[in-house]
């Protein structure tokens, strides 16, 4: 029988299920178990399944911190901060997320999320569901939720997860980095004086129509990328999709891209430039170093 009650190390368990039944018959099990044992429990998850578990439980559903996911996914790298930071609050605890993710460009980043949990929440005391419905989320997403998790349950059944691949050994193939178009503007940077760069970026944020905050956000996040480049570089901005992309490239940078600022406790400047902005793309590819904001 799989670890599922949240007394040892992080047990980070994929539930894919086909029905409102299936649902039920995996997650509320777990969450009656932790109730009965005293322990915290965090449900996050679409409003019907919310109601599923409040009408399962009646007034203990009181007893649960919940939130909904179309409030908890809309950022990647802000959503697994604040798990972990719930669970070293409140270990030991069962945490059931179930991800909604509103624009299909960025499932890879999220499986990307999926993968580092594993290392993110390995310290505490701290049992991870996460939820996914079979009859809304698409095949090769389904193919990476197994790849990242160790375990599963299916309709109420643990089974080891055959195609789990630890989060340091996983290959994503993540396809080259368009190049920025031909009438981005650009700035060449020196990290000795970093003024005219945070200038240049704060100038096109305000052009671009980025709310004040938003400007200062931005600015913060590409000096760091500047200070990670540690050489003298270019900077590239331009506007695609109703998105602002800030690219900041540095020629002949060598980088590790396991877990690069997935974690606050790995390279700071990364973690700092994923929690301020929508999404970071960083590549390295021929000796250059190509580090992309949006």
């Amino acid at each position: 029988m799989l670890p599922l009650s949240g007394d040892g190390p992080l047990s980070h368990i994929a539930v894919p299920y086909g029905s409102a039944g299936g649902y039920l018959r995996s997650v509320l099990p777990v969450i009656t178990r932790r109730l009965a044992r005293g322990g915290r429990v965090l449900l996050v998850a679409p409003r019907r399944n919310l109601d599923l578990i409040r009408r399962e439980l009646g007034d203990d559903f009181r007893r649960l911190d919940s939130g909904v996911s179309e409030e908890w996914y809309g950022h990647p790298a802000r959503t697994l901060a604040a798990f972990v930071e719930y669970a070293e609050a409140r270990q030991p605890v069962l945490m059931i997320g179930e991800p909604i993710w509103a624009d299909e460009r960025h499932e890879r980043e999220w499986s990307k999320i999926e993968a580092v949990a594993n290392v993110a929440l390995a310290r505490f005391e701290c049992t991870a569901l996460c939820a996914y419905d079979r009859r809304e989320t698409r095949p090769h997403v389904l193919a990476d939720v197994l790849r990242t998790h160790p375990d599963s349950i299916v309709d109420g059944v643990a089974w080891p997860c055959d195609h789990y691949e630890p989060p340091e050994t996983i290959e994503w193939d993540d396809p080259p980095l368009p190049h920025p178009p031909a009438d981005a503007s650009r700035v060449g940077f020196d990290p000795g004086d970093p003024g005219p760069m945070r200038r240049f970026v704060a100038s096109q944020a305000k052009a671009a129509g980025l709310a004040r905050h938003r400007v200062a956000s931005l600015v913060m996040a590409a000096t760091e990328l500047a200070v990670i480049a540690a050489g003298q570089g270019t900077v590239a901005m331009w506007s695609e999709e109703r998105e602002l992309a800030c690219e900041v490239t540095h020629p002949g940078a060598e980088f590790d891209k396991r877990f690069a600022g997935y974690l606050p406790d790995g390279d700071r400047g990364l973690w700092i430039c994923r929690q301020l902005c929508d999404f970071a793309d960083i590549r390295a590819d021929r000796s250059q170093l190509r580090m992309r904001l949006r």
